[in-house]
């Protein structure tokens, strides 16, 4: 008698092969319940149909495996007795389910979601499933027929069992091929080298029926290889994976919670350089960066109020450019933009640090002084008019007219209309010069 000339099923021929098959049919069930466990807690968080299927599968698989297991007639019986006939049932029927869970999951969309009712649902009706098949099974067990010792046929309804579980097996890399090629996941990749290992456990469980037992010892190495496979692919996407990226967030949070000062400071600094920007937007001549009108009547109130309140005068200075169409005329609106700029430049070097500055229109500019009288806006004024007559090209000069409070009005209209009133006597006078404001004598 050679080797593989005993039939693997009747074991209780050859005792020393019963904790081989065993430990070997105990491992494969301890992987086909992994698989499930894993794909379980994982398909939680995913939620995709494929992997509830699948899962669903092979927690039968995992049941009828053992059995298989403890139906070898060298084990002690349970329920009913134990012969090879039962043993080559589960066998048969544990590679069926494998074969439908994988071609399930393979045949399922990428994008499927399930609901929890929908999840316990299907592993109640894989339970039933796999019950009604042990109960068939104990019954009508000896319907696939046996494997007796020297004998490697075995029965036609078993070999046409095996046929399903290949088609759908070759069917299952199939489709996990064609879903790999679209979305390119790794899992997908790897559920092909898995379908391929089943396909090669059935077909060589297909020619031990007509062949040397040799098949039949091989398609149990397969098998376990099958399985070993599967459950590393499963571990790997759902479980290795999920977990190193938990891992990267962990370490992107440390950094973040390490850097949260600097990066607070560095959001602060940005938040304040846009809001001074915006803050200048609003209260700024673009072109010149005097304040503008709008701002610069706003401050003209405030310096106003205060005046009033600790009772001390203020003045304002009324300029523009001698002559100023003329420049825009002849040499271009360019050059008159920069004359603008130079003066604007000029005047506030020549300030003191509370004075204001702003464009009140076209070419015209006001300067408020707080705590100024008229001669020390004098003061202020003949600086100014010296040093664009001396710095600025192309050449030009300036007018200011001057009003102080109280002296010149009551309120901020009054005082900026009697400065302008005297930028006109100071053009009237020849121009290049300062005048201040003188009310006209009432007339009787």
């Amino acid at each position: 008698m050679t080797l593989f000339g005993i039939g693997l099923y009747v074991v209780h021929d050859r005792l020393p092969e019963v904790p081989l098959h065993l430990a070997g049919e105990v491992l494969a069930t301890a992987l086909s319940l992994g698989v499930f466990l894993v794909l379980w807690y994982a398909s939680q968080w995913s939620e995709r149909l494929e992997h509830y299927l699948l899962g669903v599968f092979f927690l039968g698989v995992a049941v009828l495996n053992l059995f298989h297991a403890l139906s070898v007639p060298a084990l002690p019986d349970f329920i009913s007795a134990n012969s090879s006939a039962k043993a080559l049932f589960f066998r048969v029927g544990g590679r069926l389910f494998a074969a439908a869970g994988l071609f399930c999951g393979g045949m399922t969309g990428e994008t499927r979601r399930t609901t929890s009712a929908l999840r316990y649902l299907l592993v109640g009706l894989g339970l039933v499933a796999t019950a009604a098949f042990i109960t068939v099974a104990f019954k009508f067990g000896s319907g696939l027929g046996s494997v007796s010792s020297g004998t490697t046929n075995l029965s036609s309804p078993a070999g046409n069992i095996e046929l399903i579980a290949a088609l759908l097996t070759g069917g299952a890399a199939v489709r996990y091929a064609l879903k790999y090629l679209r979305s390119g996941e790794l899992l997908y990749l790897m559920m092909v080298r898995v379908t391929g290992v089943f396909l090669a456990n059935t077909i060589l469980s297909l020619l031990a029926i007509h062949g040397s037992e040799l098949f039949n010892y091989l398609a149990h190495v397969y098998k376990l290889f099958a399985f070993s496979f599967l459950f590393h692919a499963i571990f790997l996407i759902a479980v290795k994976e999920p977990f190193l990226r938990l891992l990267q967030v962990q370490e992107n949070l440390r950094w973040v919670n390490e850097n949260l000062d600097t990066l607070v400071s560095l959001r602060t600094a940005d938040l304040r350089a846009v809001n001074e920007r915006l803050r200048r937007a609003a209260t700024t001549d673009y072109l010149t960066g005097a304040l503008n009108r709008r701002y610069f009547l706003q401050k003209a109130q405030e310096v106003m109020l205060q005046a009033k309140v600790i009772r001390r005068p203020f003045s304002v200075l009324m300029m523009d450019i001698d002559g100023f169409k003329k420049i825009n005329d002849t040499l271009g609106h360019q050059v008159g933009d920069q004359c603008l700029q130079q003066l604007v430049i000029l005047a506030k070097a020549n300030l003191r640090q509370n004075d204001v500055i702003g464009r009140y229109g076209g070419d015209e500019f006001a300067v408020l002084l707080p705590q100024a009288d008229a001669q020390e806006a004098a003061n202020v004024a003949e600086r100014v008019i010296a040093a664009v007559a001396q710095n600025v090209n192309p050449p030009f000069t300036i007018s200011v007219g001057i009003a102080s409070f109280p002296q010149h009005g009551d309120s901020v209209e009054e005082i900026l209309a009697a400065a302008d009133a005297a930028l006109y006597g100071a053009k009237h006078s020849g121009r290049n010069q300062y005048f201040i404001y003188e009310p006209q004598p009432a007339t009787v």
